[in-house]
């Protein structure tokens, strides 16, 4: 760096590096004659060398300095990360490319193949599936005696509730086989690669048991579980937001995607794959806000660094500023996951829903007890079928929504439905 303070001038300061990059910046405030401190090299130096967040180290500092010269230390620290800005942008400039000049041409094959590709996967639905998630044998029995067309169980128990043994696992297919509904296992949203082996063994069993497919949470279950051949389902863990997320993963051989919770009615309106089998959406139940291997209940309750496993025998919340309670559950790996204060209920727009194209329809009953589990998928069945036969109506939807109301403890909201969270201009990025 090469320093020049003089009284009545900017602060001057030019830099280069060993690539042969260089840059300059010139300071808003002139120098002034020092009344007690003048500006000398050592105070500069240690200005100037405040390069942490930056690629830069001073190597060497030339200083021209008029004597009795004074600058505030912030102005020499306003031109530094000026300078550095500079010549950050000048390494960058190395290695920019240039956008091919095809690029039009295929961003618009890119985007006639994904529709033709949707074209090809778009049905006649004549009867929407109803697709539960529950966490116990009573519920999966529940879910099907309501009218559920797909289940999905299995992966890690939840504290309170009867674990998932190979016995429940096969007692589960058996029950949906019996009642002509599909079975899909569900692998845990979050493993760590110890736990490899075990959702190895898991996929095993889907295959064993001849489900109809799995429901994976994350990226790696999904790999794992197409290399086993199997049916995929991505949940809602696996972010879908646009028609490029999910044509991407009907590439990688999905064979439906959950989509986001987050999208809003103008945004589901407008994704090319509606109408077809390849879309699921949460229209109802507790969603997960957070998965987290630390242990509210236990850090609180715990005596001496000792779980006293409340969480097996009591629900437990999480209360904020605003007097919502926000349920706290722990699995069998003691992995905390903690639930919206309300549960998602779009059962009023469930006639535009399925009108629009969404065919699958998935209740999230995972932290739902087995008597809820059935009173709502029982709603919710007479809800598609009204709608499909044309005898729905707003008051019948009023109905459901004040009959859902008494049912669910947490109470009831529409969550983004209405408003969203992304804009139209963001999805369309791929945001």
């Amino acid at each position: 760096l090469r320093a020049v303070a003089r009284i009545g001038e900017p602060f001057y300061l030019v830099g280069w590096d060993a690539d042969g990059c260089r840059a300059e910046s010139r300071g808003n405030i002139c120098g002034e004659k020092a009344r007690k401190h003048e500006l000398t090299p050592e105070i500069l130096r240690a200005q100037l060398d405040r390069l942490g967040n930056t690629p830069f180290q001073l190597k060497k500092l030339e200083c021209e300095l008029e004597p009795g010269v004074m600058l505030p230390l912030s102005e020499i620290n306003a031109v530094r990360r000026s300078l550095t800005a500079a010549l950050e942008e000048k390494h960058l400039q190395k290695y920019r490319r240039r956008l091919p000049q095809d690029l039009t041409k295929r961003e618009e094959g890119y985007w006639s193949g994904l529709q033709a590709r949707a074209r090809d996967v778009q049905k006649v639905i004549r009867r929407p599936s109803l697709a539960v998630a529950v966490s116990d044998l009573p519920s999966l029995q529940a879910a099907a005696a309501g009218g559920a067309d797909i289940i999905y169980f299995g992966g890690y128990s939840l504290k309170g509730r009867a674990p998932w043994t190979d016995e429940a696992l096969r007692r589960g297919v058996e029950e949906c086989l019996g009642r002509g509904v599909q079975p899909y296992l569900i692998i845990p949203r979050i493993w760590q690669e110890r736990e490899g082996d075990r959702v190895l063994r898991m996929l095993e069993e889907a295959l064993l048991l001849s489900a109809a497919g799995v429901l994976v949470g994350d990226l790696g279950g999904c790999y794992l579980a197409l290399k086993k051949d199997l049916s995929v389902v991505t949940d809602f863990s696996v972010p879908v937001f646009n028609d490029s997320a999910i044509f991407s993963l009907l590439e990688a051989g999905v064979s439906r995607a959950t989509l986001s919770p987050e999208l809003n009615r103008e945004q589901l309106m407008r994704l090319t794959y509606r109408g077809s089998e390849v879309l699921e959406l949460p229209v109802h139940g507790a969603i997960p806000l957070m998965i987290s291997e630390h242990c509210v209940t236990g850090a609180v309750t715990g005596e001496g660094g000792r779980c006293m496993r409340i969480c097996s025998q009591n629900r437990c919340y999480l209360k904020d500023r605003c007097g919502y309670l926000f349920p706290v559950v722990q699995d069998e790996r003691c992995r905390m996951t903690i639930y919206n204060a309300r549960e998602l209920c779009l059962i009023e727009h469930l006639a535009e829903i399925i009108e629009e194209g969404y065919d699958h329809l998935r209740l999230e009953l995972r932290y739902s007890q087995a008597r809820e589990v059935k009173e709502i998928t029982s709603i919710y069945r007479s809800a598609v079928d009204a709608v499909v036969s044309g005898c729905w109506s707003r008051e019948r939807a009023k109905h459901a929504w004040e009959k859902l109301s008494v049912i669910s403890p947490l109470g009831l909201t529409r969550g983004h439905y209405l408003r969203g969270v992304l804009r139209a201009e963001e999805r369309e990025e791929g945001l």
